[in-house]
């Protein structure tokens, strides 16, 4: 089950990447400006920044609401200390792209209020994937990326799911990082490396 579930979030996902970047380009050709003559204009820079950071603003506000829309999909099997949450694979992002830390954290706090886990679930959650997408930006290759997420969700969710179901922790800790090693290790990794390979986001962000 979680092997077509894990299938079809990765279908989904290529399938996002790809309308987002025919929207991008559809209205780049829309909001094109043309000189006196005919011939279009070259942008300045203030122009190319503004646009930047459109489009960079834009494709993050898609990552929160896909994280959102991923994790409620299949809420039966995204929370608790035995989950698989498949948006957990969108948590490399920030390797490409830091400025998706933050898209990430309000996604999963969007996300955590519909648990039924409570504050903690929502703080301590939300925060577990702010801290682990700032230190998956920073990290230097796509494969320890993939492991700041399984570390930091399973020593704070982990730890929490631990005190909320009274579940010993070392088990809670090892539940969530198999879920995390499936989502970011088997999921996210090979997404990233198509996504970097194709240069997808060259033309969405650019």
């Amino acid at each position: 089950f979680v092997v077509i579930v894990a299938t079809g979030q990765s279908v989904s996902f290529y399938c996002t990447i790809h309308s987002m970047k025919s929207i991008f380009e559809s209205s780049e050709k829309r909001l094109h400006i043309m000189n006196y003559d005919g011939k279009p204009s070259t942008p300045d820079r203030k122009q190319t920044c503004r646009r930047m950071t459109v489009h960079r603003i834009t494709f993050c506000a898609m990552v929160g609401a896909l994280y959102v829309g991923l994790t409620l999909l299949f809420a039966p099997i995204s929370f608790g200390p035995i989950q698989f949450r498949a948006a957990e694979a969108l948590s490399l992002l920030p390797f490409l792209i830091p400025e998706t830390s933050l898209a990430l954290f309000v996604g999963c706090l969007i996300s955590n209020i519909f648990g039924g886990f409570g504050i903690h679930d929502i703080v301590l959650g939300s925060l577990a994937t702010l801290i682990a997408a700032k230190i998956t930006a920073a990290m230097p290759n796509v494969w320890l990326a993939a492991l700041s997420p399984v570390v930091v969700n399973a020593a704070i969710v982990g730890g929490y799911l631990s005190f909320i179901t009274e579940i010993p922790m070392p088990l809670s800790m090892l539940f969530i990082a198999a879920s995390q090693t499936v989502s970011c290790v088997c999921l996210g990794i090979p997404l990233t490396i198509y996504i970097k390979r194709t240069g997808i986001l060259n033309k969405i962000i650019k």
